[in-house]
């Protein structure tokens, strides 16, 4: 199976989405580049998984908390690194992000960052 890719090239206020084309793991991320490349991998499972349920029906505050948090989650354990370290990393970059002009957004995502964002 491909592999989708990993897209750096454009601004992404929630960090990272996934593209609406593709299935599963064929569908192409966009990762902000403010954000290390060393995380693209968990992300892109997060993203993925999120997309994959909300194209299925799921909401999609459930599709986050629910499949796609755990999911990233178990891909960061398994390459051996403490969960609550990755996800306070994660939430201070994103807090930089979340406030960064976006210039170039990705177009055909599976959600609208902005409103993935909101609290």
């Amino acid at each position: 199976m491909t592999r989708g890719s990993i897209n750096r090239t454009r601004d992404v206020v929630s960090g990272a989405v996934a593209s609406k084309r593709g299935h599963g793991a064929k569908r192409e991320v966009y990762v902000d580049p403010h954000i290390p490349a060393k995380y693209d991998r968990f992300l892109a499972v997060h993203e993925r998984a999120e997309a994959s349920a909300m194209a299925k029906g799921m909401s999609y505050a459930r599709a986050h908390s629910t499949v796609a948090v755990p999911a990233e989650r178990k891909a960061v354990e398994r390459a051996g690194m403490d969960w609550k370290k990755y996800s306070e990393r994660i939430a201070g970059l994103l807090s930089h992000v979340e406030h960064e002009r976006v210039c170039k957004a990705p177009r055909g995502v599976h959600v609208d960052p902005k409103k993935a964002i909101r609290k």
